[in-house]
């Protein structure tokens, strides 16, 4: 693995160990499973959108 990827693989699983440790415990123990998945429709809705444009 050449330096490149392995600061890929780390960078992402620590921008995931932030998004599930500042966003996805904190939106289970306030509002349920329900506000988690709110955040990942607006999530999944900008990445649609982002590709949309990118299409264009």
């Amino acid at each position: 693995m050449d330096r490149r990827r392995a600061f890929v693989v780390a960078a992402g699983t620590l921008l995931a160990l932030v998004l599930v440790l500042l966003v996805v415990r904190p939106g289970v123990e306030r509002g349920g499973i329900r506000e988690v998945l709110i955040i990942a429709a607006i999530l999944v809705a900008i990445l649609l959108f982002e590709r949309y444009l990118r299409s264009r």
